[in-house]
């Protein structure tokens, strides 16, 4: 059992019991319906992001409990679903403010897996944010070549290379 302070304010109490109450304001809390304790693990910043002060995972995303024993979520899309709803399927949120600690749904938008990639700092995105190739052709479509690992090739430099070996 660990000894740490309860979370209901003006409490004091060291006495803890489970989701940071003593047994009396736990007890208190679960005849209300409350299932997680009323408190804030954020802190807003001079940039207007919430920034996640409770734990995170081993990529520095904020995790929140999800309900089960055991089991998280990732804090910016808790906060997402309790402030927006639930997250369109098929999307996810895109960081606009490219703070990962960051949970303020003003600075998240639901976006495709592609688009989220190609907004990223990731070489991933880096690439496909290129509009020529390392020689200079841009890549329009008729002179793109979707190899079968999904990635482009500039058609004029295969080509070009095609010609040189032979």
């Amino acid at each position: 059992m660990q000894h740490r302070t309860c979370s209901e304010p003006g409490c004091g109490s060291t006495n803890y019991y489970a989701l940071g109450y003593c047994a009396r304001c736990y007890a208190r809390h679960r005849r209300a319906g409350l299932k997680a304790p009323p408190k804030v693990y954020w802190q807003p910043d001079e940039n207007g992001c919430w920034i996640w002060t409770g734990p995170t995972d081993t990529k520095g995303y904020g995790q929140a409990p999800a309900g089960k024993r055991g089991l998280h979520k990732r804090a910016h899309r808790f906060v997402w679903e309790q402030e927006r709803g639930p997250i369109p399927k098929g999307l996810e949120l895109d960081h606009l403010c490219r703070v990962k600690l960051c949970v303020n749904p003003d600075h998240l938008e639901p976006v495709t897996h592609r688009e989220n990639m190609r907004r990223s700092h990731s070489w991933a995105g880096e690439n496909a944010r290129k509009t020529h190739c390392k020689r200079g052709h841009e890549f329009t479509p008729e002179n793109i070549y979707w190899n079968s690992g999904g990635t482009r090739t500039c058609r004029r430099c295969t080509r070009r290379r095609l010609e040189e070996a032979a």
